[in-house]
């Protein structure tokens, strides 16, 4: 028959395996939450690190919205400029598209009455919001940098001038920085410095001092006329773009283009012209968020407990209980 100091043993070894059972469910919860504290939802698209998933193919993959067209978000090859249709936004424009470090890619929506900061499913294109802005204005470029900060450029804000913002990617919240000193369509971050492309015609590439909100001209892109477009970094640190050359969906008779930028000038190459898979041109794409894997990131299940794990963690914590009493009745007796 086990002695009592037998049982009070194996009733400590019981709690103790339940508690790193515990221990266990709640890291997998922790993980399955971006470094901005967002828990995981079925409205809030969450996929995994982009670290270790980089392809060492040719294919860059970027996404876009056709924001002043049907505001679809598309998978394109920059390389090739053909698209693959993701999904309908739900939204009737989507000015910027920008990923985390996780892979969680956000968007701003500039149409009808809201201004707000949304995520978008890479599997259906359908995008949910976040929060409201709090700011008026047309066009926006979106873009994180290395310390997971997000930064907001505008383009015709109301009232006038542009101007900068930062926005807190739990909320939505827009904090003004200050004016900006042009119009700016666009954002990407790379190296320590945080560029924008001129909007609205204006047709360069300028640095954004994020301290003061302040755009200094690099220099203009030369063969690329646009009103509104997108850029970002691929992986080898090529500043790729995408041109909205008209903002009126009824006026759309120039397709859109992908095109590479030299960030020490300015100076835009066009690459190709924007396709869709049957050799359709597109049009009216707007932002621009490049994703560092021929393959689509795999969107995650949030964890959910099982209901044996909590039964388990129960009858845990059920025996640490017994054990401190009988612990308790010793030193009485």
């Amino acid at each position: 028959m086990p002695t009592r100091g037998a049982s009070r043993g194996l009733t400590l070894i019981l709690a103790l395996a339940a508690a790193l059972l515990l221990a266990s469910g709640a890291w997998s919860v922790v993980a399955a939450q971006d470094p901005d504290g967002d828990s995981v939802t079925g409205g809030s698209p969450h996929v995994g690190n982009a670290e270790g998933r980089i392809s060492q193919g040719a294919a860059v993959i970027g996404y876009s919205v056709d924001s002043d067209y049907r505001n679809r978000l598309w998978r394109i090859d920059l390389n090739t400029g053909v698209a693959t249709l993701v999904g309908p936004t739900g939204y009737t424009d989507i000015e910027s598209l920008s990923f985390s470090s996780t892979g969680v890619l956000y968007g701003v929506s500039g149409g009808g009455g809201s201004r707000e900061l949304v995520r978008c499913s890479l599997s259906n294109g359908a995008c949910t919001a976040v929060g409201a802005l709090g700011a008026i204005f047309t066009d926006t470029g979106l873009a994180f940098d290395s310390s997971g900060r997000l930064w907001m450029s505008t383009d015709e804000i109301d009232p006038t001038p542009s101007i900068f913002f930062r926005v807190n990617p739990n909320t939505g919240a827009g904090t003004a920085i200050g004016a900006q000193g042009q119009d700016v369509t666009g954002l990407a971050f790379r190296g320590g410095v945080l560029y924008g492309l001129g909007g609205d015609e204006t047709n360069n590439l300028v640095t954004i001092d994020r301290s003061t909100g302040w755009a200094t001209p690099v220099g203009p892109l030369g063969t690329v006329t646009l009103v509104d477009g997108g850029i970002d970094f691929d992986t080898s640190g090529v500043l790729w773009g995408i041109s909205d050359p008209s903002d009126k969906p009824e006026h759309q008779t120039i397709p859109s283009q992908t095109f590479t930028i030299d960030t020490t000038n300015g100076a835009a190459t066009v690459v190709a012209t924007v396709t869709d898979e049957g050799g359709g041109r597109l049009y009216g794409f707007e932002g621009l968020a490049i994703w560092p894997s021929e393959e689509p990131p795999e969107e995650e299940e949030p964890f959910v407990p099982e209901p044996g794990t909590l039964l388990l963690l129960g009858s845990g914590l059920a025996g640490l209980v017994g054990y401190a009493g009988l612990r308790r009745r010793r030193r009485v007796d």
